[in-house]
């Protein structure tokens, strides 16, 4: 998705991503990632995003919160909303596929994908990314339903790119 967008970018990625391998923890911090522990509200880390937003700084989401075994988008988080509207800034929503059958998936997540690395691996599977049109979080007041009614515009509009592919 980094390679995709073509500017620094700064990423949200789960904090056992961190812990996977010393290489790897390595890679996605000079990536700029920044981990979150799943399952927890985290205000630090929430000021950080906050500063990189208004540093005018492209920051990536996962707002389901995991990866899943089937295709269905999973509920959206509020975070997603909470950030976008205490900040003002536009969401751009994105669906990726392809990652389930890719080398990526069996490297940082074999329980989604448990056969083995193949050469083939690295050239056989083919990740698309597809962008929306910027939604601004236009109207929408610094209150939990609002988060919600924000996150749940995005879920669809990245479940309308998913449908065009």
């Amino acid at each position: 998705l980094g390679l995709a967008i073509r500017q620094e970018v700064c990423f949200l990625a789960k904090a056992e991503l961190f812990n996977f391998r010393k290489w790897f923890s390595w890679l996605i911090r000079a990536w700029n990632a920044f981990p979150v522990r799943r399952g927890k509200v985290d205000p630090g880390l929430f000021k950080i995003c906050s500063g990189l937003l208004q540093k005018n700084k492209t920051l990536i989401l996962f707002p389901e919160g995991a990866r899943n075994k089937n295709h269905n988008l999973l509920p959206f988080k509020p975070g997603i909303g909470f950030l976008a509207v205490t900040n003002s800034v536009p969401v751009i929503p994105c669906y990726i596929d392809g990652v389930r059958n890719s080398f990526v998936s069996k490297i940082v997540d074999p329980d989604l994908n448990p056969s083995k690395i193949r050469l083939g691996d690295f050239f056989s599977s083919r990740i698309t990314i597809k962008f929306g049109n910027p939604i601004p979080p236009n109207g929408l007041k610094k209150n939990r339903t609002d988060y919600e009614v924000f996150a749940n515009r995005i879920r669809s509009a990245v479940a309308q790119l998913s449908y065009k592919l």
